[in-house]
């Protein structure tokens, strides 16, 4: 664990890796959105607790933004998906803008990176962009919900990276309020989701998953900026797609292996940055 831990980009990948899972677990379930969010939440808070054990104190503000925020990501991408009428990959391209509005946000905190961050995080977002299919169902909540959930895990990643104390309560806060809000949906469907013994082990699949992949991430950007994280984790979505077509729920076409190259290619490049740094 503490080599993990010492190793950004070994724990970045290993986040991503796993938030790729939630992602397949997602898109086999048949519970709802705002059910899952407060399964997979209530798992995860579980599991982090019995990890972490940390006393509680006074948060910051920062902490609490992060927080908020955190949860707001999903919950604004679960609201995308649904205004993209269940297509996920629309969803996920407007998320994954994440990187340009970091280098946006920290220009805007005094913040200075290089020219080339820019044109690693459009890079990344075009292939990201390249990968969705189904751009003739946007609309204009979907990129309103997408928009914002880009933007709040920009801010999240900006208050992680800048608090004075290190902490694990920003993970520990967006995980219970993802609890909270999913909690009337999850009681609705817990017969159907009981009686389905697929949904309950990809519920707790989801769940520790998501615990790890961020549990990973906000250990790393103590170490890393906002945008190089964002961008090694855009590998999430041609890593779902691959996924998806390995267990024939997707097949692939030449448009998006396009998109998958450069994903790959910008965090490489990003990889080899953070391993020179």
């Amino acid at each position: 664990m503490s080599l993990l831990l010492r190793s950004p980009l070994l724990a970045l990948s290993i986040s991503t890796v796993l938030w790729a899972l939630t992602g397949v677990c997602m898109a086999n379930t048949s519970l709802s959105p705002e059910a899952m969010l407060s399964g997979r939440g209530l798992l995860s808070l579980l599991a982090v607790a019995l990890l972490l054990r940390q006393a509680f104190t006074r948060p910051t503000w920062r902490e609490v933004v992060a927080g908020i925020t955190g949860v707001l990501v999903t919950w604004f991408f679960f609201l995308a998906t649904r205004a993209a009428n269940g297509a996920a990959d629309l969803a996920l391209s407007l998320l994954y803008t994440t990187p340009f509005w970091s280098v946006i946000l920290g220009r805007i905190l005094g913040k200075r990176y290089p020219w080339w961050y820019s044109f690693v995080a459009v890079m990344a977002a075009a292939g990201v962009a390249l990968m969705a299919t189904s751009w003739e169902q946007a609309n204009v909540s979907l990129v309103i919900y997408g928009v914002l959930g880009a933007v709040c895990f920009a801010v999240m990643g900006v208050c992680i990276e800048t608090e004075p104390v290190k902490s694990d309560r920003p993970l520990i806060y967006a995980l219970a309020l993802g609890v909270i809000i999913g909690s009337p949906s999850l009681w609705n469907e817990s017969q159907s989701l009981l009686s389905s013994p697929k949904d309950i082990g990809l519920v707790v699949a989801c769940g520790l998953a998501t615990a790890g992949g961020y549990f990973l991430l906000t250990r790393s950007l103590r170490h890393v900026s906002t945008t190089a994280a964002t961008v090694i984790q855009s590998g999430e979505v041609p890593l779902v797609l691959l996924a998806l077509w390995a267990i024939g729920l997707r097949q692939p076409i030449p448009q998006q292996l396009l998109g998958m190259g450069l994903v790959f290619l910008s965090s490489v490049f990003m990889a080899i940055h953070m391993r020179r740094k």
